[in-house]
């Protein structure tokens, strides 16, 4: 769990919440800078340039079920993936991408997995862009199912023919 509030001793350090542990969990932060998130006493990441991102390392754990669920205020579409979750290593059975497509699909692909790519249809309308809006998906591979959220309403239910567990390992948020 990542709070996104400003750490007090390291800018280049996002907190995991949920541990009390020193390294493992902790994100390290490349190039965005920290500002003003959806509420005026949250913080948030700016990422402003491709290369702008937060480094996240889940060792060797492996999910079953996957709910992802982020606050983004996004200016523009301007990359053919603008990516929210993405692991480092794609050919390999687990890894994960989350992106939002240049003309507002969402897009949850997932290695190992057939389909490896599911699509929802166009939620970010560019009334959308500028405006702070809670995006989520849920990843259930015991029911080979991915669900898409827009503002906390179900928008999607896809399913899959073959499931499988997440193995995010190293993943960045942010730009790609």
């Amino acid at each position: 769990f990542y709070s996104f509030d400003q750490p007090g001793k390291s800018p280049d350090a996002l907190l995991d919440s949920a541990t009390v542990q020193t390294a493992p969990g902790h994100g390290r932060v490349e190039g965005p800078v920290w500002s003003v998130g959806r509420w005026k006493n949250k913080g948030a990441l700016h990422f402003r340039q491709q290369g702008d991102c937060v480094h996240l390392d889940f060792g060797q754990d492996r999910f079953e079920q996957m709910t992802l669920a982020t606050w983004v205020n996004l200016e523009e579409l301007n990359h053919a993936h603008n990516a929210l979750v993405y692991s480092n290593q794609w050919n390999r059975d687990g890894a994960m991408h989350w992106t939002v497509l240049e003309d507002g699909r969402i897009e949850f692909a997932v290695g190992g997995c057939a389909p490896d790519v599911v699509q929802s249809d166009k939620v970010m309308m560019h009334r959308r862009l500028g405006r702070w809006v809670h995006l989520a998906v849920v990843y259930d591979a015991r029911q080979k199912n991915l669900r898409f959220y827009l503002n906390g309403v179900e928008r999607e239910n896809r399913s899959y023919t073959q499931g499988g567990r997440r193995d995010p390992q190293e993943v960045q948020l942010g730009s790609w």
